[in-house]
């Protein structure tokens, strides 16, 4: 079987689905009217169609349909919370304001009139950080859960299932990462066990301030009974950093080195190093794709090494923040694989997952 003729294309067909199933961003029900504070100081109304931890939709009488990302926003309030316009101002002036602030250029001769009582907030800055609706800032909780689940059988000529399970339990904040993960695969062939593997890993990255490099630290603990080694222990440390930084993108390359324990199989303890990229392109609230990529070489030897590479795309369903479907494909070479195992293993799934 050519499996670059049979994997790839069904790879691509089912991208094309998702694509044609789920488009992108949709409207949120409450349509509420709020005024936003933007990073610079200036303030915008309009009513809000979504928003979620990336970016915030807005619909404004005179700017139109507008997505702002959540890193150029400091408030957000109803506006049945703000206080009148004060004289002084009028609203053609402030719209011009914005539109130079959002590099929209100025607007156009005939001019939006809004309804009394729209305008400019006058008094206090606004102190009230965004937040989801009822839920007060204090709070919520910093840390985010996701949970991933993937199923595949058949039966007939073949009896066959497979299962994927993953979840990584997240804490992010100015000052540094803080990350758990876990994945489980698991396949049967007529009853017969022919794939049991758990990962999992723990990571912390501490941010040093006004720069983009970064310290952080890796450890991981695999079983694989299909590997001499079946139970292996690794923990890295190195430094990081910031290639690309925006709200809708981000590229970071790591550098370190550690050691790494093969509990059977004669391996023992050795030192290896690590080389990786990870990014994340956020193309809009509802759809954002994630990749990473590990070159692990063994100091010992001046050829064994591992490569590990993940690319994985997202898409919010059902208009909701935390039910996602992922379609992802998975990588890894070893130059040393067991005798019943190929160098290349290249898996590929679709599973839903559900956010926290």
């Amino acid at each position: 079987m050519n499996f670059h003729r049979t994997v790839y294309p069904s790879i691509w067909a089912m991208l094309a689905t998702v694509v044609i199933l789920f488009p992108g961003e949709t409207i949120a029900a409450d349509n509420e009217r709020v005024e936003l504070e933007l990073a610079g100081g200036d303030r915008l109304r309009g009513v809000l169609m979504h928003q979620n931890d990336q970016v915030i939709a807005l619909e404004h009488p005179d700017l139109g349909s507008i997505e702002l990302p959540m890193g150029r926003i400091t408030a957000v309030r109803r506006l049945d919370e703000v206080q009148p316009r004060p004289a002084g101002r009028t609203f053609d002036q402030e719209s011009d304001a914005l539109r130079l602030a959002l590099g929209l250029g100025p607007a156009a001769t005939e001019s939006f009139v809004p309804d009394p009582g729209i305008g400019v907030l006058d008094g206090p800055p606004i102190v009230e950080l965004l937040e989801e609706p009822g839920v007060p800032d204090a709070q919520r909780s910093p840390w985010r859960l996701r949970v991933d689940l993937a199923v595949h059988g058949s039966s007939g000529r073949t009896e066959e299932i497979r299962l994927r399970s993953s979840g990584r339990l997240t804490r992010e904040c100015e000052r540094s990462l803080t990350r758990f993960d876990g994945r489980y695969l698991m396949q049967d062939n007529r009853r017969k066990r022919t794939r049991d593997e758990i990962t999992a890993g723990a990571f912390h990255e501490w941010k040093l301030p006004d720069s983009p490099w970064t310290v952080f630290v890796w450890g991981r603990y695999e079983y694989d009974f299909r590997e001499d080694w079946r139970h292996r222990l690794g923990g890295t440390s190195g430094v990081g950093y910031g290639l690309i930084d925006r709200s809708d993108l981000e590229l970071t390359l790591r550098v370190g080195a550690g050691a790494m324990y093969e509990l059977y199989g004669g391996g023992g303890l050795g030192p290896e190093g690590l080389v990786a990229v990870e990014g994340v392109w956020r193309i809009n609230s509802s759809m954002d794709i994630a990749a990473v990529a590990r070159y692990i070489p063994e100091f010992e030897s001046d050829y064994d090494h591992r490569i590990q590479s993940n690319l994985e795309w997202s898409i919010r369903l059902l208009n909701d923040d935390h039910w996602r479907l992922r379609l992802g494909i998975e990588h890894e070479y070893s130059s040393k694989p067991a005798r019943t195992r190929d160098r290349n293993d290249l898996r590929y799934y679709l599973a839903i997952g559900l956010d926290f």
